[in-house]
């Protein structure tokens, strides 16, 4: 004899069999939009949200920069082409070639003159510390100053292919005992040098200009 079902179970059996088809439509669709996103990306087209498509492939930073290259040459060439036809450059001098001559010693006469160099220095400190207190700013800047009169005046002297080299110090009097030395690798046949003191009641000042034959 047959069973009767009850009504709770018709329900559920056909409330199952509804949503069976429904759920089968659904996976359908979202295979079917799977499908088309991949095909999208493949091609280069954006997705539906708008957002360009990255692709995993790393590019090369090396071809950016030679192209980058080549466009600044290119643009510089073309810039001396239109310069040099449009005519716009100043027209260059030839320059002055010399032979060389070979000179170890310097001529008769224009040697290092310690004397006059040394009455040089002398002129300019005391025309430039007469009355000078002393000062650690103002000697500073008197140095350089001495330093650069004293070299314009000796390059005056008939002394070819001499490199010359002024130091001066400038230190505060104060009745201590002070001594100076140097020392230099050179050529004692030409090469010299030329040294003076001077002193008042708030500074003493020593300078030495070195002359080295250039061969």
């Amino acid at each position: 004899m047959a069973q009767s079902e009850s009504p709770s179970q018709v329900s559920t059996a056909t409330a199952d069999s509804k949503l069976q088809p429904a759920e089968g439509e659904m996976v359908t669709q979202w295979k079917q939009r799977r499908m088309s996103i991949i095909s999208k990306e493949s091609s280069g087209i954006q997705n539906d949200e708008s957002k360009p498509v990255v692709s995993n492939r790393r590019r090369s930073t090396f071809k950016g920069i030679a192209t980058s290259i080549n466009t600044l040459l290119q643009v510089r060439r073309g810039t001396k082409a239109r310069l040099s036809v449009s005519g716009s450059e100043e027209p260059k001098t030839p320059k002055l070639k010399m032979e060389n001559t070979y000179k170890i010693q310097p001529d008769p006469g224009q040697t290092f003159q310690t004397k006059m160099i040394e009455a040089i220095s002398k002129e300019v400190m005391e025309e430039t510390l007469d009355n000078v207190k002393y000062n650690s700013s103002l000697c500073n800047r008197l140095v350089c100053d001495i330093s650069q009169m004293i070299k314009n005046k000796v390059r005056g002297l008939n002394m070819a292919r001499y490199r010359l080299v002024v130091h001066v110090f400038i230190g505060q009097s104060n009745d201590q005992s002070m001594q100076m030395a140097s020392r230099c690798v050179w050529d004692d046949s030409t090469d010299n040098f030329s040294t003076y003191t001077y002193k008042n009641d708030s500074l003493v000042a020593v300078t030495s200009v070195y002359g080295v034959y250039l061969e």
